[in-house]
């Protein structure tokens, strides 16, 4: 072998367990246009190996099943003579066993090893409604606040880690939410034009377990807008500028390989405009 380099590592196995997962729930109806309900749930993911070209052998150990339990309530319905459409949840869910990838220097290279890392705990409230105040106009939103953070953190076998226990879990945004609206003109003889746009705001954003403050993406909130003509049941076409204000973001951050950090960036990063045809058959 070459001096001052550790060979390849193979190792080979199997590994099987039976478990289960599964659902049980109540609805009660209020009224033909009200609706609520609770449900109690289990999910399973099965047990994992975690495969990369540099990992040490403490990591080439079948990963424990992660399993969650989780407990829903939420109200769904219409009101005002349909005006208005919403649905309303609120949820907590624990998992435990939970498989996530961990960065780890390996002989002097970042190695994203899969790891049981412990127990964790997300709870929120979800919203979503349409409102149509007028048969041409439509505008619907939805929302999401929520709370998911490591209770308790394992460090994978063969590393040390700070003490993550209380930090938020990665790629959880405490709020994200979205509003677009329509509006529809009818020129007759089933051609219509429809003026669209819509807004979505994520607040920061931690992307790694380990959290590092530079894999954290800040606030920040896109706004898109569109204009169609088309004639009803045959073909479209729509003008649409992406991203107006020019917002640059990134969608993922990671630690880099051998300093820094890695940035991935979208198609929608900058502001561009374009046009799209679609024809029905």
């Amino acid at each position: 072998g070459v001096p001052g380099i550790t060979p390849n590592i193979s190792n080979s196995g199997e590994s099987s367990k039976t478990d289960w997962s599964g659902r049980v729930g109540l609805q009660f109806d209020f009224n033909d246009d009200l609706h609520s309900y609770a449900t109690l749930s289990r999910g399973y993911k099965g047990q994992a190996y975690s495969v990369s070209f540099n990992m040490p052998q403490a990591s080439t150990q079948v990963l424990d099943p992660e399993t969650s339990t989780a407990f829903e309530v939420g109200l769904k319905g219409n009101l005002f003579d349909r005006l208005l459409s919403f649905s309303l949840a609120a949820y907590k869910t624990r998992f435990n066993g939970f498989q996530a990838n961990f960065p780890a220097v390996f002989l002097g290279a970042i190695s994203t090893r899969l790891t049981n890392a412990g127990s964790v705990d997300s709870q929120g409230i979800e919203l979503d409604a349409t409102l149509r105040p007028t048969p041409a106009l439509r505008i619907t939103g939805a929302m999401a606040v929520t709370d998911a953070k490591i209770d308790q953190f394992i460090c994978p076998s063969g590393t040390t880690c700070p003490n993550y226990d209380g930090q938020v879990l990665p790629f959880a945004p405490r709020f994200k939410g979205n509003l677009d609206a329509a509006y529809t003109v009818d020129l007759g003889g089933d051609y219509e034009l429809e003026f669209a746009s819509d807004y979505t705001y994520k607040s920061a954003t931690q992307y790694q377990i380990t959290q590092n403050p530079d894999t954290i993406q800040p606030a920040y909130g896109i706004w898109n807008a569109s204009v169609a003509l088309a004639k009803r049941k045959a073909w479209e076409i729509r003008g649409v500028v992406k991203n107006i204000t020019n917002q640059n973001y990134s969608s993922f951050l990671a630690n880099g390989n051998v300093s820094g950090v890695v940035r991935f960036v979208p198609r929608d990063v900058a502001r561009y405009f374009g046009v799209m045809a679609k024809a029905e058959f």
